[in-house]
């Protein structure tokens, strides 16, 4: 970690160069096994197919494989006409984020690369992943990347953050949230990464998953994603392993990534906040000790009960559901993709 840490420099001006590197030309195109792109695709319409489309046009030409998660709007024969070398699986039903994402895992690849990329994020700068890919080609010790995400006026996105602690999931996913004093303290704003300068190229613990690029190597070494998380949490769980293998993400914030939020979660209405709440409690019983688990599961519990009593939410699930981390209220139909 120590080395990658002497390279955030180096990294300063090489983003100087990330415009002037791989011209479309047709010898860089035959590049193309060298980074497998996985993106999941769930009824996603017209913002798929530009995202499939900016992830084909990279001059790197990664070899595509789009997830698709029983579509119903067209979406997936509209991305399967934007390439014939984009390679397409078909679910019948939607399996979740975590499941679909290993089912490419699996493939047998020569891929020295995998891009996981959402389809809601496009990529504006043709060249920009190759030019992420030459850095990590020099730089082994770098072991995953991300770049900059920002919406699509421009604005930067702050989806990053660090491995959560006891206190930020009593906080964040517990009563705490309620009292503005603690979020606003200096632990919580750690947690969101506000004191780091991302201007510049930095490492981080986790970036979201929306578009990160990282070693195949190691992902026979971190393993496959834990489809007991099969929506949300499933990043925060594989960059815990992945810390347990020394290793942090570099952030390039020349490499900029366009990204449409949450554009699928959206539709999942009262069961978004439930199944984020019940990954939340999976989370701590596998990472946490029994005792701080258990009370990190006991503010959860507290704070769910709260917002029904006070505020009427609509909780289609039993606190006991939700203490065990129970997904029984969860159908096919509102498993989907970040």
């Amino acid at each position: 970690m120590t080395a990658v840490a002497g390279n955030v420099g180096a990294l300063e001006n090489f983003h100087l160069q990330i415009h002037q590197k791989h011209s479309p030309t047709s010898e860089v195109k035959t590049d193309s096994a060298r980074v497998l792109g996985i993106m999941m695709n769930w009824n996603g319409g017209a913002l798929a197919v530009r995202s499939a489309t900016s992830i084909v046009n990279q001059t790197i030409a990664p070899t595509l494989c789009v997830v698709d998660n029983g579509s119903v709007d067209g979406s997936a024969e509209a991305i399967q006409n934007v390439s014939p070398e984009i390679r397409m699986i078909r679910n019948e039903t939607n399996l979740g984020y975590a499941a679909a994402n290993n089912q490419v895992l699996r493939l047998p690849t020569e891929a020295e690369y995998f891009l996981l990329v959402n389809n809601d994020v496009i990529l504006p700068d043709s060249d920009s992943l190759a030019s992420v890919v030459d850095y990590l080609d020099s730089h082994p010790e770098v072991k995953g990347a991300c770049g900059r995400y920002e919406s699509p006026s421009g604005e930067f996105q702050s989806s990053y953050n660090q491995l959560p602690t006891k206190f930020v999931m009593c906080v964040l996913w517990g009563l705490g949230r309620h009292f503005p004093g603690i979020l606003k303290s200096k632990r919580i704003a750690s947690y969101y990464v506000y004191d780091q300068d991302l201007t510049k190229p930095a490492k981080l613990e986790r970036p979201a998953f929306s578009c990160v690029l990282l070693r195949r190597e190691c992902v026979l070494s971190v393993g496959l994603m834990d489809e007991q998380f099969p929506i949300f949490f499933n990043d925060v769980d594989y960059c815990w392993r992945w810390r347990e293998h020394g290793w942090d993400w570099l952030y390039f914030p020349h490499w900029r990534v366009i990204h449409y939020t949450s554009s699928s979660t959206r539709r999942m209405g009262d069961f978004y906040a439930l199944e984020l709440t019940t990954s939340a409690v999976r989370f701590v019983k596998k990472h946490f000790s029994p005792i701080a688990a258990t009370l990190v599961r006991l503010a959860i519990v507290l704070e769910t009960a709260y917002r029904k009593h006070y505020h009427g939410d609509i909780i289609p699930a039993s606190m006991i559901a939700i203490w065990r981390g129970d997904f029984a209220f969860l159908t096919p139909a509102h498993t989907m993709p970040d």
